[in-house]
Formats: C-alpha cells, sequence, structure tokens
C-alpha cells in the first residue's frame, strides 16, 4: 500500500495518517473520513476508504484527499532536478565566492594561491579572473588577468601566469589602447594563424615561435622568464618592434 504512515506506541498498535487512524489488525480505519465526496465520485461518499481504494495509483499525505502518485513521481523528479540543477550550484557558488572574498590579498606573490581561487584573486597588485574555456588560453587585456582554469593543473603553471604578469606590466607602462593595438591584437591573429592547416602556409614554424613574437617576448622579459625555445634573433626584434635602442 502507498501510505505515508507512523505506527504509535506499541500499546495502542495503530497507523497515524494526520487525519484518522489505521487499525491493521482489522485492516480499516477506525473514524470516518472529514471529506465527503472529495474526488466527484461514489467512492468519495464512503468515508472509510482510502485514495478510492486505490492506494497503487494515489496516495494520502495529509490525510484530507488524494494525489495521484503519477503527478507525485513527477513533482518528486522536480524538486530533485532543481535541487541538483539550481539550489545545488547556487549554493557552491556563494560558497566559493565567499571563500574568495575571505582569501582576497592585493598583495599576494604566491603562484598557488591564486590558481586556488575560484572566481577571482590578485597577483602583485593585477585582477585575476578566473576563467574556464576549452578554445582560450590565459590572457591579459584592461589590467586584468584573466588566468584558465585549465591550467590548473599544469607543471608549468606558475610560468603561464608570469608570463600573463609581464603582459599586464607593459598595458601599465603603455596604456590600454597601445596595449590592445601591438599586443593584444597581433597576438589574437598570430594564435589563430597557428590553428591554419595549409599546404601553402607553415602554421608549425608559427606555433613554434610564438614565444618569440615581440609582444609575447616582451612580456617574459618584463617577468623574468627564460625558455629554450627563445631564439638568438627574438632580443633584436623585440628591440626593433618597441623602438628600443
Amino acid at each position: 500500500m502507498a501510505l505515508k504512515t507512523r505506527l504509535d506506541t506499541e500499546a495502542i498498535n495503530l497507523y497515524y495518517l494526520n487525519a484518522r487512524y489505521y487499525d491493521p489488525q482489522v485492516k480499516r480505519f477506525i473514524n470516518a473520513d472529514n471529506n465527503i465526496n472529495t474526488n466527484i465520485s461514489l467512492l468519495g461518499f464512503n468515508l472509510f476508504a482510502y485514495c478510492d481504494n486505490n492506494p497503487i495509483s494515489y496516495s494520502d499525505y495529509s490525510g484530507e484527499g488524494k494525489v495521484w502518485n503519477w503527478i507525485k513521481d513527477r513533482i518528486s523528479k522536480a524538486k530533485k532536478f532543481v535541487e541538483e540543477k539550481v539550489i545545488q550550484p547556487i549554493k557552491n557558488t556563494a560558497i566559493n565566492i565567499i571563500d574568495d572574498v575571505i582569501n582576497y590579498d592585493r598583495n599576494n606573490t604566491d603562484e598557488q594561491k591564486t590558481y586556488n581561487s575560484h572566481y577571482f584573486s590578485a597577483y602583485k597588485g593585477a585582477l585575476v579572473i578566473r576563467i574556464k574555456s576549452d578554445f582560450l588560453t590565459s590572457w591579459s587585456v584592461c589590467n586584468t588577468i584573466f588566468l584558465n582554469h585549465n591550467n590548473d593543473n599544469r607543471s608549468d603553471r606558475a610560468e603561464i601566469l608570469n608570463h600573463e604578469y609581464g603582459h599586464y606590466i607593459k598595458e601599465q607602462e603603455i596604456g590600454t589602447a597601445e596595449y590592445l593595438g601591438k599586443v593584444a591584437l597581433p597576438s589574437v591573429i598570430y594564435n589563430g594563424l597557428t590553428r591554419v592547416e595549409s599546404s601553402w602556409f607553415n602554421s608549425t614554424w608559427m606555433y613554434d615561435n610564438y614565444y618569440n613574437m615581440p609582444w609575447e617576448y616582451n612580456a617574459d622579459l618584463n617577468s623574468g622568464i627564460v625558455r629554450p625555445e627563445h631564439k638568438p634573433w627574438a632580443k633584436g626584434i623585440h628591440d626593433l618592434y618597441w623602438g628600443i635602442k
């Protein structure tokens, strides 16, 4: 039977259904239903029946009226969906934001502490916003470092953060407008070209020399990063690009 009951004390030995008591010995309710013809049918006049004598399809949780179990099942699934997909994610987001607020330190110099953040942090005075993207990497623009969660477990994660901090330093030096034209835009275009597959275009060479490009080489210089892939000619191209004599 689809009964939501509790067994009262052993001395009474009755099931309580919120409005009526059920005696399992005689297999019937000991008091009448409070509602007559609750479902507009003849069975509704039987004040000692339970859910029109159909406990498989219906349940009576309050003791005041039946509920179709199909509806109850859909409501239960809807509540579970809302709990798992809406309420719980909101709770987790709120907890993570509070955690970031508590741990926020504008003067933080610890790379791992920055990576431990959920949504935002700071690194050497720069605002760090955490992102998650399978296509885009980390980048720095508008005096903000956008740090990809996909880098969290990489062995070179500290180098990635410091490289973006090198870009941040450059933007502080030359201003956002010039930075967009001489760093951000060339970087986006160059990144796109490294993904081109063509018999007449050597994208492999471009990919291998990414950090030799003057805007990327400058970020490494600003953050003190020395890479094995740095070519001897990179410094000369860098100085020419930035007008350094």
